[in-house]
């Protein structure tokens, strides 16, 4: 992990150059000054890119000084952590005059060479910085956000505390320094109980897919009013739609809350602050940001991308829980390039020091089972206590557990906790707390994969799901993680047969799900009662398929059909199905892969289709951990009906071990858990033996061949060559949303996972982009 280093961020390679505070000691002080910088009426935005890794102490700030003067000003703060990831930060300042800016790097208690600040790719532009779809309210002109005229009063603009005492935030969320802007409601005199201020947003885009509202929000005093949100489609009706309502004191802290929203038509956002019964009501807003991707389902997080909607708590806390990376691989992925997150404990940490991770809030009236994966790694003793909060008695936490250090082991362990609604609440809303405590050692406690079921706990994986006779002859248990992963171990066929994954729906639905909300939904029915007047399995009246009637539901509508779930798919997994959906401009349906938190498009069928069956043909390939497959169709403005039929998954199952060794051919590769594959499927990137043997670095180190590169942490020795009108950038899949874009990447098979690739959105024809490798020596 340690090469990420030195990695820039210009080039992404180690050829790069950036600058850093590697040679500082512990509690020392590195300043780099900027010349003189003219601010004009158009303001002035400062960006760079930093990488900010090291104890909690340490700081990465952006000071400014008025010219020919000593005192400087804190406009912009950053938290160190141990994020090794490279991130963007822009600043906008208004103030007419001449300054220096100081970028300032606070190395805290250095305990490794992980500890290190660095910069690189400064730039600056006149006017206020252009981020699309994110507002952090510090420009003037806040992102072109309007105030709703036909309310009794509007939102303010403002920084450090608000006017009242008791109310209010004491600085903003971007900064988490006075400097900083935020958008709150002022509910002093001449304000009465009731009166309400709205804030709305510039027109977003309308889009192929769920979109995610993410905003913070500070709501603290005795007498708060209401916060809600609406969203409101352009040219739709007059009465927006509320997508989120918040009443009471929250305390004085900034909250974390993400929203899907379903983008079929152009749309606006609605902030709405409602006056409370005095002036200790105030309700504030801070950096708002539309993602063109799902959000999780409320709780759930994988790391993998972000924490999501969790949050390390502002106060009483030491340490901070991070995300991170290692060799030892995080549950999700299984290997190094899975994040997990980690409470790192190190020689300079001093016992008993806390790290506090804290929650969304979850709905009091609904029972979940909350599930997550725990381990250890290294030395280091400490404890983890999860406790549940609400804001009826902020100081008396529930239990729920306490892990002790001999708890954690240096496997990835899991854990279930139901949580029953709580009687007798003031409020309807609750959050978990997580609790991390070091004793002694050098070591990590580490989390992953947090998922909040509706209902009851399912049971937990176990070594025995069912027993069967084996090709050894020797009547065996079937592990949990064995059964419906498309690898036969029973000689019946049991463990896969049982599944209800290959469906003709001639007799039933198998094990196939409808989850949709409303009555737009899938249903089983007999091909003579609608169109299209023949299956495809039977090409007969008499025959069954699955259909979405447009009869039913109302526009924006979806209906979804689950799979049943997979534990595991090979690297030439995929999915073949048929469907008939005639009609001109139909709406798309779309195929969804589901894995955890992250929710990728694997196939788009949309636009004009003629009266006959298609064949679909989707491409899944290697998945380490549980999945399923979500057809999810959209409620069409013309008198189509969508409709599917004869599913099978071809190809899904891994290399087949036979109870005898057998040697594999000349033209073969033997894995190490047993079976062939082609010597052509070595070391292409692709786990293709299912134990990563193929592709381990001592199998494909070839010193006399140039060496490849997966782009997961940077180009490798690739450059691109910078004398073209395009450039090859690196980016994740989850950072690209574009129709031509890929929705995951070659190496992990997800959202989270690197590759290269050029923009040709808005380019003259013609544009070339070019990447050399390293100079090869024969």
């Amino acid at each position: 992990y340690k090469y990420l280093f030195y990695i820039d961020h210009t080039l992404q390679t180690e050829d790069g150059w950036f600058i850093d505070t590697s040679d500082l000691k512990s509690n020392q002080t590195a300043r780099l000054i900027s010349t003189m910088i003219s601010i004009t009426n158009h303001g002035l935005c400062i960006r760079f890119w930093y990488r900010a890794s090291g104890s909690k102490q340490g700081k990465l700030n952006l000071l400014q000084r008025i010219s020919n003067q000593q005192n400087t000003t804190l406009i912009y703060s950053i938290q160190l952590n141990f994020d090794m990831n490279w991130h963007e930060a822009f600043v906008y300042r208004e103030t007419l005059g001449n300054y220096q800016f100081i970028l300032e790097g606070i190395v805290g208690n250095k305990f490794t060479d992980l500890d290190n600040i660095a910069i690189d790719d400064i730039t600056t532009n006149e006017g206020p910085c252009s981020t699309q779809k994110f507002c952090d309210f510090e420009s003037q002109d806040i992102c072109g956000y309007v105030h709703d005229l036909s309310d009794n009063f509007n939102w303010t603009r403002h920084r450090g505390e608000t006017n009242s005492f008791g109310t209010g935030p004491s600085y903003d969320h971007t900064t988490y320094t006075t400097e900083g802007y935020y958008m709150y409601i002022e509910t002093s005199a001449p304000r009465q109980p009731g009166d309400i201020a709205r804030l709305i947003s510039p027109v977003f885009p309308a889009s192929k897919q769920y979109n995610c509202l993410q905003f913070y929000y500070h709501q603290y005093g005795i007498d708060i009013g209401a916060f809600n949100v609406y969203k409101r489609d352009v040219g739709g009706s007059l009465n927006p739609l509320k997508i989120f309502s918040s009443q009471g004191n929250r305390f004085d802290e900034w909250h974390v809350m993400e929203i899907n929203l379903l983008a079929s038509k152009p749309y606006t956002i609605i902030f709405e602050g409602v006056v409370g019964k005095s002036f200790e009501g105030d309700i504030a807003i801070d950096d708002v940001l539309i993602k063109e991707r799902p959000c999780p389902s409320v709780g759930n997080c994988d790391f993998e991308q972000s924490m999501c909607t969790y949050k390390n708590s502002e106060k009483d806390s030491e340490i901070d829980w991070i995300r991170m990376r290692s060799d030892i691989g995080d549950n999700t992925i299984g290997i190094k390039f899975g994040t997990y997150l980690a409470f790192d404990m190190t020689s300079t940490t001093v016992p008993s020091s806390r790290a506090l991770l804290i929650s969304p809030y979850l709905d009091n009236t609904v029972q979940y089972c909350f599930q997550y994966y725990y381990r250890r790694y290294g030395d280091g003793q400490g404890s983890l206590i999860i406790n549940r909060q609400t804001f009826t008695n902020m100081t008396a936490d529930d239990l729920l557990v306490k892990h002790e250090s001999n708890d954690f082991t240096n496997e990835w362990k899991i854990n279930q906790i139901v949580l029953n609604p709580l009687l007798n609440q003031t409020s309807n809303v609750y959050r978990l707390l997580f609790e991390g405590i070091s004793i002694s050692g050098v070591g990590r406690l580490m989390l992953d994969d947090f998922e909040f079921i509706n209902g009851s706990c399912p049971s937990l994986p176990n070594n025995c799901s069912i027993q069967c006779d084996t090709s050894t002859d020797l009547r065996q248990c079937i592990p949990t993680n064995q059964i419906c992963d498309f690898n036969r171990d029973c000689l019946n066929g049991d463990d896969e047969r049982l599944c209800g994954y290959d469906c003709t729906f001639e007799s039933d639905q198998c094990n196939y799900t409808d989850s949709s909300v409303g009555v737009y939904k899938w249903r089983r029915q007999r091909a003579g009662l609608s169109v299209p007047s023949m299956d495809h399995t039977t090409l007969s009246a008499n025959g069954y398929y699955m259909i979405v009637s447009t009869n039913n539901g109302t526009s924006d509508e979806r209906a979804r059909l689950l799979s049943p779930l997979f534990q595991q798919s090979s690297s030439t997994c995929e999915l073949t199905f048929f469907y008939h959906m005639p009609g001109i401009n139909i709406n798309p349906l779309e195929i969804l892969l589901l894995q955890g938190s992250q929710r990728s498009r694997i196939r788009l069928i949309q636009g004009t289709q003629t009266d006959h069956w298609y064949q679909a043909i989707v491409k899944i390939g290697r998945l380490y951990r549980p999945f399923r497959v979500d057809f999810d169709a959209s409620k069409t403005t013309t008198l189509t009906n969508i409709v599917i039929d004869d599913i099978r998954w071809i190809g899904c199952n891994l290399p087949i071990i036979n109870n005898k060794r057998v040697a594999c051919t000349t033209n073969q590769f033997q894995c190490k858990r047993g079976g062939c594959i082609d010597q052509n499927r070595v070391c292409d990137y692709t786990d293709d033996c299912g134990d990563r043997s193929d592709e381990d670095d001592l199998t494909c180190s070839r010193p006399n061949v140039i060496p490849g590169c997966d782009f997961e942490t940077n180009l490798c020795k690739f450059v691109s060559l910078s004398n073209q009108q395009l450039r090859f950038e690196r980016a994740r899949a989850d950072q690209i949303v574009h129709d031509y874009a890929p929705e995951r990447d070659h190496t992990l098979n997800n959202l989270a996972g690197s590759f290269i690739y050029v923009n040709t959105i808005g380019q003259p024809p013609n544009s070339l982009a070019h990447i050399r490798s390293s100079r090869f020596v024969p």
